[in-house]
């Protein structure tokens, strides 16, 4: 949540002339519900296990595309594995404190952080990175997105695409 994946992943897609899927609105064109209303309905098990599936039917059309995925979908069930074995894979690390500021200039709903007061959002965001960060230290590359731009975050992500260690990974 305020790394950049969405603004990051349309650009990329736009640079490399390849289709951009969001899963989470995947989702929720197969769902016909927003993730909120999911949430809601189905509590947090019934959404990650509609986006497990989604995940794989995504994956199953191995064509070239540019996928972006929200910050749980790595944590559940082997959907980590999955994106690997049918994906390269990046991770934008970014700073507790920096996310924090992000997600308080953003308009987007974020129903997960809006019930964290403010002057909380930091520890809540560093324990949920500890949290996750054994996952997201499984993608195949690392972005420190420290001090760059989407711009640069792209350029850096096509750099790594195109190292010759890198052509293994995507046949």
């Amino acid at each position: 949540m305020g790394s950049g994946k969405s603004e990051t992943a349309k650009l990329l897609a736009n640079r490399l002339n390849v289709q951009h899927i969001d899963l989470d609105q995947y989702i929720e064109q197969k769902a016909g519900k927003i993730v909120e209303e999911i949430f809601q309905k189905s509590g947090e098990l019934g959404f990650r296990k509609l986006e497990r599936t989604c995940l794989h039917e995504i994956a199953a059309l191995e064509q070239a595309m540019v996928l972006s995925c929200g910050g749980g979908t790595p944590v559940y069930y082997d959907n980590m594995n999955h994106i690997n074995a049918h994906f390269t894979s990046f991770f934008l690390q970014v700073a507790p404190n920096v996310l924090a500021e992000r997600i308080a200039l953003d308009s987007t709903p974020r129903p997960v952080i809006e019930r964290i007061p403010e002057d909380q959002r930091i520890e809540f965001i560093a324990k949920h990175l500890f949290e996750r960060n054994a996952f997201y230290e499984k993608a195949d590359h690392t972005i420190f997105c420290k001090n760059l731009g989407v711009a640069q975050i792209v350029h850096e992500i096509v750099s790594r695409l195109n190292s010759p260690q890198n052509h293994q990974s995507l046949t």
